[in-house]
């Protein structure tokens, strides 16, 4: 009976973050060539929560549960970590480089579902809600008395700074890397994101013409005054 460890210099071994990354079919697939790149004896071996599978098409097969982590191992201690709260790699120095490079290409704005999301996607929304009652408000008063109450202005700063530090820190815990996995390929991905943003785009202008519509109603309801 024996154990055996793999030996590795310490001071070249760590971790690194990946920053928010966009993991397509092809992505993975990308990935993978890399890990083969770096050390092309090891057959590295794909995870996700509950299991394994044998190659980037397979993420198709996962359901949304078993999508939500996929981890890529390899010897020495070298893991990729792919989920919603982060996106990081373990090992030395030349295989963190390596996979930033990777990831560096695929950087997204995009966000996961993850609750961390959620709740900083909330806030904005609260933001920017606030911003749009103190206008109104303001305007209404500037127009009746002459003045903007003071205490409208006080009160969008404090909730406004308030509400940036809780963002701005949540942003610090949660937010510094993560990725967001499609199983699907990066053309079809393409497509889909294609028809999602023309949606975003016409709901965008109606909201904004309800928005408009309802300040020009009461700024000449004001007016008739």
């Amino acid at each position: 009976m024996s154990v055996t460890r793999a030996v590795r210099d310490a001071d070249d071994y760590g971790v690194r973050n990946l920053g928010h990354v966009l993991v397509t079919i092809d992505d993975l697939e990308a990935l993978l060539a890399v890990t083969r790149s770096l050390d092309p004896e090891n057959q590295a071996t794909l995870a996700f929560d509950g299991g394994s599978f044998s190659e980037a098409e397979d993420l198709r097969s996962l359901s949304d549960d078993e999508l939500r982590s996929v981890w890529i191992t390899g010897r020495s201690g070298f893991m990729v970590t792919l989920n919603a709260n982060q996106a990081r790699v373990r090992g030395s120095k030349r295989e963190r480089d390596a996979v930033y490079k990777w990831a560096r290409a695929r950087r997204t704005r995009l966000r996961s579902n993850s609750p961390a999301d959620r709740l900083l996607s909330g806030l904005r929304i609260f933001v920017s809600l606030t911003f749009l009652v103190t206008l109104v408000s303001g305007t209404i008063g500037l127009l009746q008395k002459g003045e903007t109450p003071a205490f409208l202005v006080v009160t969008y700063i404090l909730t406004s700074s308030i509400t940036c530090v809780v963002m701005w820190t949540l942003h610090f815990i949660f937010g510094s890397s993560g990725a967001v996995l499609r199983a699907q390929s990066l053309e079809q991905y393409r497509e889909d994101e294609r028809s999602s943003q023309r949606h975003r785009q016409v709901g965008a202008i109606s909201v904004a013409g309800v928005v408009v519509t309802l300040v020009i109603g009461v700024l000449g309801l004001i007016l008739k005054k």
